[in-house]
């Protein structure tokens, strides 16, 4: 089901921050994805990685789009807020992509794989 459909106007209880994020590949483009996805460098992740970035693609984890950057995970640590002002208690980090690594691959494509 494609989100962009969806009139949450109707309903009493909004996604958090207005937007409800869905960035699951839809399943005519599943194939494809994950034959890129093999051409791709790879990261192993563990299962609590995997866990985090289903809620992160289904919208669990509204508004965010991916684990935080710099500014946003500096901010919930300080102000217990998004840079953008929106409520969010918890930082979303990736244990495995410490700052240089980070850093590094800032720009970098990779597949990430848990098994």
């Amino acid at each position: 089901m494609n989100h962009s459909t969806l009139n949450f106007d109707r309903y009493p209880q909004q996604p958090h921050g207005g937007t409800l994020v869905n960035q699951v590949v839809p399943e005519d483009r599943v194939k494809d994805e994950i034959e890129r996805a093999r051409t791709l460098p790879s990261i192993r992740v563990d299962l609590e990685a995997v866990i985090t970035i289903e809620m992160i693609a289904t919208g669990v984890l509204s508004p965010n789009k991916g684990f935080m950057n710099e500014a946003d995970y500096n901010s919930v640590l300080k102000e217990g807020r998004l840079s953008n002002g929106v409520v969010w208690p918890v930082p979303l980090s990736f244990a495995r992509l410490a700052i240089a690594t980070a850093t590094l691959l800032k720009d970098f494509r990779s597949a990430l794989k848990w098994r």
